[in-house]
């Protein structure tokens, strides 16, 4: 039987195993979220059956665990280590050391780029099309009306850290006496690189799609929805009912493939977030460290995914 960690963060024990002796009283406080979260138990439940089935023994793991025998394990999954923006250098460490004695997946090579939002500068000199991106560094940046792009007022400006997760740190800015403030009370000394982006409307009226890759292969898409009058989308099962069409699915086959020439690596697992736009797909971000794949949203998705990790093994 192969042993595979799912490798975590003790603020997830709550949600996943109730029962583990490091869960905490759960707090989910990403924004995008809180609506429904019986995805996420829904898709640990697939994701445990799957390697059963496929006789792996799976044992949720604390990322920072310093009493964990990495040696003991076949294989590391990286699951919901939703902390790691947070201990960012330290998780990348830890990542380093896992991968000296096991397989890591996805690995730290590919974990180490995408950690970090900079990420989207790589795939615009691709020429994959991404929202337009500003990188602004913060310790030389003491005014932030100086130094942003010129985008609109109207339709706003998005600020977030580049090294973030969910909706950590995320505003939307309409104005430039709120620029000041959120830049001097969330950023100033408390992050290296600010991402600006303009707030793309297609966000509140079709919604994200996001689009799954299993070992270099389309495997599903779900759509999510924002609320009305909310600029963050929902990860809601009722949310997710809608299907990409084949137009949408070969342009994001296009995406990936150009993704995967620049990186010259070969993921596990990749999650491509767009936007459809008149001139055509933009990427919003791309997910390969925690992966929330929606495997509930396609029946053969579990078995898939742990088909590539046993292929890996």
């Amino acid at each position: 039987m192969k042993k595979i960690a799912l490798l975590s963060s003790t603020i997830a024990f709550g949600l996943f195993e109730p029962e583990h002796r490091d869960a905490r009283t759960f707090s989910y406080e990403k924004v995008a979220s809180t609506a429904d979260l019986s995805h996420f138990t829904l898709d640990y439940a697939l994701l445990l059956q799957a390697l059963t089935d496929q006789h792996c023994l799976p044992t949720l793991v604390a990322w920072n665990d310093p009493h964990i025998d990495w040696r003991a394990f076949d294989a590391v999954l990286i699951h919901s280590p939703w902390d790691y923006y947070e201990h960012q250098d330290a998780f990348l460490n830890v990542l380093r050391d896992i991968e000296t004695h096991t397989v890591v997946l996805n690995s730290w090579k590919t974990v180490a780029w995408n950690s970090d939002k900079k990420y989207l500068q790589d795939l615009s000199d691709a020429g994959i099309p991404i929202i337009p991106s500003a990188f602004i560094n913060v310790a030389k940046t003491p005014d932030i009306l100086a130094a942003l792009p010129n985008y609109n007022w109207t339709q706003g400006y998005v600020f977030k850290p580049t090294v973030s997760a969910g909706a950590s740190n995320v505003f939307v800015i309409t104005s430039s006496e709120q620029a000041a403030k959120i830049y001097t009370q969330y950023f100033l000394n408390k992050h290296n690189t600010l991402l600006v982006q303009p707030f793309m409307e297609e966000i509140r009226t079709e919604g994200e799609w996001s689009l799954i890759f299993f070992e270099g292969h389309y495997s599903h898409g779900v759509l999510k929805k924002a609320e009305a009058e909310n600029i963050w989308v929902k990860h809601s099962m009722e949310n997710q009912k809608h299907l990409p069409d084949e137009s949408l699915i070969k342009a994001s086959v296009a995406i990936y493939q150009r993704l995967i020439a620049l990186r010259q690596d070969s993921p596990l697992y990749t999650r491509i977030d767009v936007i459809k736009r008149i001139e055509g797909l933009c990427v919003m971000e791309v997910e390969q460290i925690e992966p929330y794949l929606y495997l509930h949203a396609k029946a053969d998705a579990a078995k898939k995914l742990v088909a590539g990790i046993i292929k890996r093994l």
